[in-house]
């Protein structure tokens, strides 16, 4: 069973500012957690990026979909999670030998009635550059 697909890309708008794009997409009734998601409840979702020579992380992982914050009587807290599907961008400054960019994405992924224990899934996105 795996309720959640996940893909990357890369952008690079006319500015030059660089962007990796990292989307969720979740089956019908199926979330996922945000990255500040409450102590004691599902795990968060953290994004990992390998330390590569010639690329500069800018801020964080900054989510882009509406985060939904609701009860839960599975966890017993207000759970801050991402339903149907959920985007998330990571900015950069990488040179031009830089070919890809690589890391890891940690999720949790409940449908209301179970959760499937937590994952880690490796990815690397080349660039287009």
């Amino acid at each position: 069973m795996d309720p959640v697909s996940w893909s990357y890309s890369y952008e690079q708008n006319e500015d030059g500012k660089q962007s990796v794009i990292l989307t969720a997409e979740m089956e019908d009734g199926w979330v996922i957690y945000a990255q500040n998601t409450p102590e004691g409840g599902p795990k968060a979702t953290i994004f990992s990026f390998d330390k590569q020579e010639g690329v500069e992380w800018i801020g964080g992982v900054i989510p882009q979909s509406e985060m939904i914050k609701k009860f839960s009587p599975l966890f017993e807290i207000e759970v801050f999670k991402y339903q149907d599907n959920a985007q998330f961008i990571q900015s950069l400054k990488a040179n031009d030998s830089v070919k890809s960019i690589s890391g890891s994405v940690y999720f949790m992924t409940c449908n209301g009635q179970q959760c499937l224990a937590p994952k880690e899934i490796v990815f690397e996105v080349p660039l287009n550059n």
